[in-house]
C-alpha cells in the first residue's frame, strides 16, 4: 500500500465532475484537514463515525463529528484530524486519525483535557464519484 500526504481543500469550489471509473489500485490517500501536525505529534486514536455523518457532492466527501479543539502545537489538548482514504472498485474506506502535540520531556501528558465536543470535519476528494460503492469507516 502506498500512502500519499495531500493538503485538504478548505473551501468548497465547483469542480467538473470526474466521470472516470474507480481504480482498483491498492493506494491509500492521506488527506489532512489542517496543516500537517509536527512530526513529533502523537497518534491519540481514531474517530468513530457513521455513514449518516457524511455528505457527498460529486467527488467531494465531508464527514462531520464532535471532536477536540483545533490543533495548536502549544496546546496538548488540541487535535488535528486526518482522513486516510482507501478507494477500491466496490468500496471507499475512511479512517479518521486523531493527532495531538507530543508533551515535552518531563511535561505532564494531556489526561486533564476536557471533552467540549467541538464540531469538526474532514473533507477530501475522491478520484472518481462514489457511484454504487459503499462509504465505510476503516
Amino acid at each position: 500500500m502506498i500512502s500519499i500526504l495531500l493538503p485538504a481543500v478548505a473551501s468548497c469550489g465547483s469542480e467538473p465532475a470526474n466521470t472516470s471509473a474507480p481504480t482498483t489500485s491498492q493506494e491509500a490517500i492521506v488527506m489532512p484537514t489542517v496543516a500537517e501536525p509536527p512530526s513529533d505529534s502523537v497518534l491519540r486514536g481514531f474517530v468513530t463515525w457513521s455513514r449518516e455523518n457524511a455528505s457527498i457532492d460529486g467527488t467531494r466527501v465531508t464527514i462531520r463529528f464532535p471532536g477536540s479543539r483545533p490543533f495548536n502545537p502549544q496546546d496538548l489538548c488540541s487535535t488535528a484530524y486526518t482522513a486516510v482514504v482507501d478507494e477500491q472498485a466496490d468500496a471507499v474506506t475512511v479512517q479518521i486519525q486523531e493527532r495531538s502535540p507530543a508533551p515535552s520531556p518531563g511535561e505532564a501528558s494531556p489526561y486533564g483535557c476536557t471533552a467540549e465536543g467541538h464540531e469538526r470535519s474532514v473533507e477530501f476528494d475522491l478520484a472518481a464519484p462514489l457511484g454504487n460503492r459503499s462509504l465505510q469507516p476503516g
